[in-house]
Formats: structure tokens, sequence, C-alpha cells
């Protein structure tokens, strides 16, 4: 559920000397028949992921599976398990007698050339590459993710976040590579978007027929899990835009959107002024939280989830 650095070497604030478990932001989309898990998509697979994988009942022992892995992008925070989980996947094959297949990967064009770049071993020897290919700018639905479970659709809708919208070959160059993902089954529909900086306007004044099918198609979600890494800061003294959006920004969006609950992740606050949401633990980012929905009448509920919890779809 958290940051980019869950814990910054050499910091003393609240958020890094707590005790308990970090991890980066990441979410499994597990299918069940009976008490059987028959379906496991795993969603980015940042630091931390392997132990919360380990952690999870529905993953314990001959449970343990994994379909897919669908990247958002391919920052370290978001991918830097890959081949982690990879090597793990392949040895528990082995243990049990099963031939390794390699797992389908997917990403968008942008973020896997920088993961062929980064991570060149995990992508050439587990990850068999899905590419959406492309670089349209926010706010465009892409293909669905061809995921072959029954009644689960899995649909990609580009998303800026300037830190990562760069082509590994030429750092100047602008190269949108980042996606978030709309999850729907018959009964219900979650909107997962991280990572995305402040300009994703496409939300709050959509500009093009392509962006208005992805308002369309992103609003009044059951659940929405938005990318909140700091409480105000949006840019520094000089001009350079944040790469993520802030709480305050989010405000905009969310109300754009309509969910019916937003919970709140990739959360930090170390870049926001001491006092002002940096360090903050989670009890905090929640309390305040709830008083800035109440304050302003947004739509549905808030809340800050905690790792590890399980929300039925």
């Amino acid at each position: 559920m958290d940051n980019a650095f869950p814990r910054e070497f050499g910091c003393n604030c609240p958020r890094c000397l707590r005790p308990e478990r970090a991890a980066n932001t990441s979410v499994s989309l597990i299918g069940t028949d009976g008490d059987r898990t028959a379906f496991h998509a795993l969603i980015d697979c940042g630091h931390g992921i392997s132990d919360s994988l380990a952690a999870n009942p529905l993953l314990h022992g001959d449970q343990a599976r994994l379909d897919w892995i669908v990247l958002t992008h391919w920052h370290s925070d978001h991918s830097i398990e890959l081949g982690r989980i990879g090597a793990g996947w392949i040895r528990t094959c082995a243990r049990r007698g099963q031939p390794f297949a390699r797992i389908p990967v997917w990403c968008r064009e942008g973020s896997a050339q920088w993961l062929a770049h980064e991570q060149p071993n995990p992508w050439r020897t587990f990850a068999d590459p899905v590419v959406a290919p492309g670089f349209d700018g926010a706010g465009v639905v892409l293909d669905p993710v061809p995921i072959q479970a029954l009644d689960l659709y899995v649909t990609p809708i580009t998303l800026h976040h300037s830190s990562a919208d760069v082509a590994p070959d030429d750092l100047s160059r602008r190269q949108p590579s980042c996606a978030g993902l709309v999850i729907q089954t018959p009964e219900r529909k979650a909107v997962l978007f991280w990572d995305m900086d402040n300009t994703n306007t496409w939300m709050t004044e959509p500009q093009t027929e392509a962006h208005r099918a992805a308002l369309v198609l992103a609003q009044q979600a059951d659940v929405l899990c938005v990318d909140c890494n700091t409480w105000r800061f949006a840019g520094t003294a000089t001009g350079k835009p944040a790469s993520h959006a802030s709480f305050h920004t989010q405000l905009q969006f969310v109300r754009a959107l309509a969910p019916r609950e937003t919970l709140l992740m990739h959360l930090s606050g170390h870049e926001d002024e001491r006092g002002d949401g940096f360090g903050w633990l989670d009890s905090e980012w929640h309390r305040r939280a709830q008083e800035a929905w109440q304050a302003q009448s947004m739509p549905g509920s808030v809340r800050v989830p905690h790792i590890g919890e399980r929300i039925v779809l």
C-alpha cells in the first residue's frame, strides 16, 4: 500500500520508524472455486510483494498459483520483484514436478522498453510479455488485458505519470508508459488509478471522445483506489511539477469519478512539509481524509486500507 520508499534510510519520521510490515502498492486479483484458489493475477510487484504473497492465506502451499502479472508501469517500486517472484515460481514448479511456463506479463509498450533495459534477465527468463502497443497520452481506453477468467474483465486506461513517461534511450523525450485498470465482474467494478500525477485533467475537463469514453468507463465504481503520494505538495519552487497526485488534487478527480468508496494508496508524505503530510501514519491520513471528505461533501466514503485486506468483487 506504500509509496516508492516505505522506509527511507536515515529518516526518523513516524512512518519510517513504524514496526509494521510495509510493501509497495500492489493488488492480487484472486478467483476462487469453493475453497480452492482458481486464478491469480498479480497487479504490480515492487518491494515487499513476495512477502505479501507469502502472507496471503489464499496462496498458501498447494493453493499458490500465478496466472498473470499486470504492470501499471516500469518503475522499480512496481516491478523490482519480478525476478524474485519468477525465480520462486520456477522452484515451486520444480518441487511440484510440473513444467514451468513463462508468466504472461502485461504492460504498455513504453514500460516494456524500460523493463527490457532495466531488468533484462527476468524479462527474458520469467516473463512472457503481452505488450499494449502505442504511446497514447492520458485518458485513452486500451484493449482489455487478455485474461482467460470467467466473468472477469480488466481494461486499461492510460494515465500521465511524468517521471515514468520518458524514453529509456533519451530521457528528454516524452514517452507515455503508464496505465490504470478498470476491473469488472458481473456484480462490481473496481478502478485502480496509480501511478498518476496532477495533470490527468481528462477526468475533470475531457477534451476528446476518447477522454469521454475513458471517463464513463471509470465512473461510478464500487471501489476506486487512487495514488495519494502527498497531502498538498504539487511541485517544486522552480516550477517542476510533482510526479504524483496530491490528496487535494485527487479531490477534483474523485468528484468527477463519483465512486461509492475511495481507497487512498501509495501513501508517503515525504515531499510535503513537516506538519503537513510529512511522515504521517495511515491513521493520520485516514482521519484527515475523512475530515476533508465531510467538509467538501465528497461522493461516497474514503479510507486508508490495510496491507493484506481482502475486498470482494
